[in-house]
């Protein structure tokens, strides 16, 4: 079988946490190797870097209302199984999300822009930092140990969410003006897709504009 090396190339990635690029998305039932991952400096300050590893094993949605509270909205979903930190996203698969949340699939992946999969159903949509109250209420915010939360001002239609599986290859590593951080270098990360549906995406981000990131795969591995 011949080696099929990939790469893709962000210019000015994303810099908002809650909608980073998808620079990666395994293709349908394939398995990938990401073998280099650099992210370069050209902005005139230095800049943080995150670049976050989605492992969609699940494609499972949690049902919840919605009760607004003074400044912010109590979500309830009874043993919703969340832990503060955890990050969700909303309506994903059908119905609306509750005003004032943004859901859905978000944008488009496409080959020339936000990497490599051209599957143009896969999205990124937003995603929102849980603070849990108990074992069946939560609340929203925008960023990680939030001290400020969401208000929606309406329920919606059908409104669910699901948790994802997140960890971090880096969390706000420094990149100083001009430089590169060698994210992927020598070790190897393995990425898969089980079905047309549940795929393994590399996101990255940086604090502020003036950024860009390429990645080199081996895809469709056994």
């Amino acid at each position: 079988m011949a080696n099929n090396f990939k790469n893709a190339i962000i210019r000015d990635v994303s810099n908002d946490e809650q909608l980073p690029h998808a620079i990666y998305i395994t293709p349908d039932s394939k398995k990938s190797i990401a073998i280099e991952l650099d992210v370069a400096n050209n902005s005139s300050a230095g800049v943080n870097c995150c670049v976050l590893i989605e492992d969609e094993d699940s494609a499972g949605t949690t049902a919840f209302t919605i009760n607004n509270s003074g400044t912010f909205s109590i979500l309830t979903a009874n043993g919703h199984g969340l832990a503060t930190n955890d990050v969700i996203r909303f309506n994903e698969t059908g119905g609306t999300a509750p005003a004032g949340l943004t859901g859905g699939a978000g944008p488009t992946i496409t080959s020339n822009k936000q990497g490599m999969h051209n599957t143009t159903s896969q999205g990124v949509g937003k995603m929102y930092y849980v603070t849990k109250i108990d074992n069946n209420t939560f609340k929203i915010g925008n960023t990680r140990d939030a001290t400020t939360f969401i208000k929606a001002t309406s329920a919606g239609t059908s409104p669910i969410f699901r948790k994802l599986s997140l960890v971090s290859v880096v969390r706000n590593a420094p990149i100083p003006v001009g430089g590169t951080l060698k994210v992927i270098s020598g070790q190897k990360l393995v990425l898969q897709s089980d079905s047309s549906s549940l795929h393994d995406k590399i996101y990255v981000w940086a604090s502020s504009t003036g950024v860009d990131a390429v990645i080199s795969v081996l895809e469709d591995v056994s």
